[in-house]
Protein backbone atom coordinates (compact mmCIF):
# COMPACT_ATOMS: atom_id res chain seq x y z
CA UNK A 1 0.00 0.00 0.00
CA UNK A 2 1.35 3.40 -1.02
CA UNK A 3 0.79 6.77 0.61
CA UNK A 4 -1.57 9.20 -1.15
CA UNK A 5 0.36 11.72 -3.22
CA UNK A 6 -0.84 15.26 -3.86
CA UNK A 7 0.45 18.08 -6.03
CA UNK A 8 0.04 21.65 -4.78
CA UNK A 9 -0.07 24.35 -7.45
CA UNK A 10 -0.69 27.92 -6.31
CA UNK A 11 -2.52 26.63 -3.24
CA UNK A 12 -4.74 24.25 -5.23
CA UNK A 13 -4.55 20.57 -4.24
CA UNK A 14 -4.48 18.07 -7.11
CA UNK A 15 -4.29 14.30 -7.01
CA UNK A 16 -1.24 12.56 -8.39
CA UNK A 17 -2.27 11.25 -11.82
CA UNK A 18 0.98 9.61 -12.82
CA UNK A 19 -0.42 6.11 -12.76
CA UNK A 20 -0.25 3.07 -10.52
CA UNK A 21 3.34 2.20 -11.44
CA UNK A 22 5.14 4.13 -8.72
CA UNK A 23 8.55 3.93 -10.27
CA UNK A 24 11.20 6.61 -10.01
CA UNK A 25 11.06 7.38 -13.75
CA UNK A 26 7.27 7.63 -13.83
CA UNK A 27 7.17 9.92 -10.82
CA UNK A 28 10.04 12.09 -12.10
CA UNK A 29 8.40 12.51 -15.54
CA UNK A 30 5.06 13.41 -13.96
CA UNK A 31 6.65 16.01 -11.67
CA UNK A 32 8.54 17.53 -14.60
CA UNK A 33 5.33 17.79 -16.61
CA UNK A 34 3.33 19.12 -13.65
CA UNK A 35 5.87 21.81 -12.88
CA UNK A 36 5.93 23.27 -16.40
CA UNK A 37 4.76 26.85 -16.50
CA UNK A 38 4.18 26.74 -20.25
CA UNK A 39 0.63 25.44 -20.37
CA UNK A 40 0.26 24.96 -24.09
CA UNK A 41 2.55 24.38 -27.01
CA UNK A 42 2.24 26.62 -30.06
CA UNK A 43 2.37 24.54 -33.24
CA UNK A 44 1.70 24.90 -36.96
CA UNK A 45 -1.26 23.31 -38.76
CA UNK A 46 0.93 20.49 -40.05
CA UNK A 47 2.54 19.86 -36.66
CA UNK A 48 -0.89 19.68 -35.02
CA UNK A 49 -2.07 17.03 -37.47
CA UNK A 50 0.96 14.90 -36.54
CA UNK A 51 0.47 15.48 -32.80
CA UNK A 52 -3.19 14.47 -33.09
CA UNK A 53 -1.99 11.04 -34.22
CA UNK A 54 0.29 10.70 -31.18
CA UNK A 55 -2.21 11.34 -28.36
CA UNK A 56 -5.89 10.67 -27.85
CA UNK A 57 -6.71 13.67 -25.66
CA UNK A 58 -5.67 16.88 -27.45
CA UNK A 59 -7.37 20.16 -26.61
CA UNK A 60 -6.57 22.86 -29.14
CA UNK A 61 -7.08 26.61 -28.89
CA UNK A 62 -7.39 28.47 -32.18
CA UNK A 63 -7.05 32.24 -31.85
CA UNK A 64 -5.20 35.13 -30.19
CA UNK A 65 -3.40 35.08 -26.83
CA UNK A 66 -6.14 37.11 -25.14
CA UNK A 67 -9.77 37.12 -24.10
CA UNK A 68 -12.02 35.06 -21.86
CA UNK A 69 -11.77 31.87 -23.90
CA UNK A 70 -7.94 32.05 -23.89
CA UNK A 71 -7.98 32.53 -20.10
CA UNK A 72 -10.33 29.57 -19.60
CA UNK A 73 -8.13 27.45 -21.87
CA UNK A 74 -4.91 28.33 -20.04
CA UNK A 75 -6.58 27.83 -16.63
CA UNK A 76 -7.69 24.34 -17.70
CA UNK A 77 -4.24 23.57 -19.10
CA UNK A 78 -2.61 24.62 -15.85
CA UNK A 79 -4.77 22.35 -13.69
CA UNK A 80 -5.80 19.34 -15.81
CA UNK A 81 -2.80 17.29 -16.82
CA UNK A 82 -4.73 14.48 -18.50
CA UNK A 83 -4.96 16.34 -21.84
CA UNK A 84 -2.28 17.71 -24.16
CA UNK A 85 -2.83 21.41 -24.85
CA UNK A 86 -1.91 23.22 -28.05
CA UNK A 87 -2.26 26.69 -29.50
CA UNK A 88 -2.74 26.82 -33.26
CA UNK A 89 -3.43 29.81 -35.54
CA UNK A 90 -7.14 30.38 -36.22
CA UNK A 91 -6.58 29.76 -39.93
CA UNK A 92 -5.88 26.10 -39.11
CA UNK A 93 -9.39 25.41 -37.80
CA UNK A 94 -10.80 24.10 -41.12
CA UNK A 95 -7.93 21.66 -41.72
CA UNK A 96 -7.24 20.61 -38.12
CA UNK A 97 -10.68 20.62 -36.48
CA UNK A 98 -12.95 20.54 -39.52
CA UNK A 99 -14.65 23.85 -38.71
CA UNK A 100 -15.30 26.74 -41.08
CA UNK A 101 -15.27 29.77 -38.83
CA UNK A 102 -16.63 33.27 -38.86
CA UNK A 103 -15.24 33.86 -35.39
CA UNK A 104 -11.84 34.76 -34.03
CA UNK A 105 -11.37 31.95 -31.50
CA UNK A 106 -12.30 28.33 -30.88
CA UNK A 107 -11.42 25.45 -28.55
CA UNK A 108 -11.78 21.94 -29.95
CA UNK A 109 -10.88 18.40 -28.95
CA UNK A 110 -8.79 16.98 -31.79
CA UNK A 111 -7.95 13.35 -32.44
CA UNK A 112 -6.84 11.39 -35.46
CA UNK A 113 -8.89 8.25 -36.12
CA UNK A 114 -7.86 5.21 -38.11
Amino acid sequence: MFPTLYWFDSGVVQDYTGGAARKKETFFNWVMKASRRLVSERVTCEEMMKKAEEAIKNLVYFGPFEGLLWKAFTDAAATDRTWKYYHVPIGCAPSVAGYELKRTELVAAVRAFD
